[in-house]
């Protein structure tokens, strides 16, 4: 199929989010991002998302720094919270309201396609409508149920990591129904040219200390406390960690307070990461080994970030990460050892030479990860099938 770089297709997609959006969460970001980058490249895009109660007041636009270039739907659903252990029932209940609403406008409007990242309405839109596309960040044998069904109606894939491949064609699905599409990054977001001085003075942070940089969330399998520990055996070193929410914040801080050279900001807009990355002189992707979706699953929107910004990146070798980074842009380290991460973050420290030398491959090898070209290589896999 041919197309042009916006010009309209006459392809309607129908992008389907089940969540709250604006979100401070990554998803988010991923989602609005695909939307824009399919506008781009000639789709109408219709984003369906339920009203939920939010403390972003920006529309999502504004928010996530993008061109008003698709529409966003609204409806109703019932939005609630039960106390304590209730909220988990609570949730579903609400999802399941929500994707029963979505079922109902999604089949009474005509759409070329209809594109999504949630399991519940994939599975009620497959048995009323073709041309759907699922697309998948996480692989869970207690998924096993919607997978079968996608299976059975001919709903094609689209994964973010071989791993992910590999998990849904040993579960039976053919190898020509599914797309491997990284994530990616609008570069010309992070490639900033303002000097590291400048951007340390934008954000406040210290201009004479060596400075070590964590965004994202706080999460285990993400490797945050890897970063805090090593850390501790980087004493004259400041840590940064950009990012946490809620309870997740509220640990960290309190378990590393006793560490003097760590700096915790919390969550901070997603249009000010860029001046963030760029103040540090070492980035880190610290990915535990002990979960599948760390070392098979993932595609981290933070490491096309790190690698849009120029700032050299020290990564855990693992088999997701080195679907993008290898020796040549990054320096890989083995997982889950803090002391082995210290090492790592020590020698590009003390080798500058190294630094921009990976740091200049990553923001060479990051341009073909672009959101326009994930939309196209998708777009091609949709028209094909």
């Amino acid at each position: 199929m041919r197309f042009l770089e916006g010009k309209r297709l006459d392809m309607k997609l129908l992008y389907i989010a089940n969540k709250r959006i604006p979100t401070e969460k990554a998803h988010g970001i991923q989602i609005v991002k695909m939307c824009e980058a399919f506008a781009n490249i000639g789709l109408a895009v219709n984003l369906l998302v339920p009203t939920r109660n939010n403390f972003i007041k920006e529309d999502v636009f504004t928010y996530y720094n993008v061109r008003n270039n698709f529409k966003v739907g609204r409806f109703y659903s019932p939005d609630f919270y039960w106390p304590g252990w209730l909220d988990r029932i609570s949730f579903a209940v609400k999802q399941l309201i929500s994707s029963l609403i979505i079922l109902r406008l999604a089949t009474r409007n005509k759409h070329d396609f209809i594109y999504s990242r949630d399991e519940l309405s994939i599975l009620l839109l497959s048995l009323f409508n073709k041309n759907i596309f699922f697309e998948a960040h996480k692989f869970s044998d207690k998924q096993s149920f919607f997978y079968k069904r996608f299976k059975k109606s001919g709903v094609k894939i689209v994964v973010i990591s071989r791993g992910l491949r590999d998990k849904f064609i040993k579960f039976g699905f053919k190898y020509n129904n599914i797309l491997f599409a990284p994530d990616g990054v609008a570069v010309e977001d992070f490639d900033l040219t303002i000097p590291k001085q400048e951007a340390r003075k934008k954000v406040a942070l210290p201009a004479d200390k060596r400075m070590i940089m964590y965004a994202g969330q706080l999460f285990s399998w993400k490797g945050a406390d890897i970063i805090a520990r090593a850390a501790e055996i980087l004493k004259n070193d400041l840590f940064v960690f950009v990012g946490g929410l809620g309870q997740d914040l509220i640990d960290f801080r309190y378990k590393f307070s006793d560490v003097d050279n760590i700096l915790i900001v919390g969550h901070r807009p997603h249009k000010d990461i860029p001046v963030y990355l760029k103040s540090a002189d070492v980035l880190v992707l610290a990915n535990s080994s002990k979960e599948d979706i760390s070392k098979f699953y993932t595609s981290p929107l933070k490491m096309f970030e790190y690698m849009a910004s120029g700032t050299p990146i020290v990564a855990s070798r693992l088999p997701s990460i080195m679907e993008v980074l290898n020796d040549e842009n990054s320096l890989l380290v083995r997982s889950d050892s803090p002391v082995d991460l210290a090492d790592g973050i020590r020698e590009l420290l003390n080798d500058n030479d190294r630094a921009i030398k990976i740091s200049q491959k990553a923001l060479k090898d990051v341009a073909k990860f672009s959101w326009n070209s994930r939309a196209r290589a998708i777009l091609n896999f949709i028209s094909n099938n």
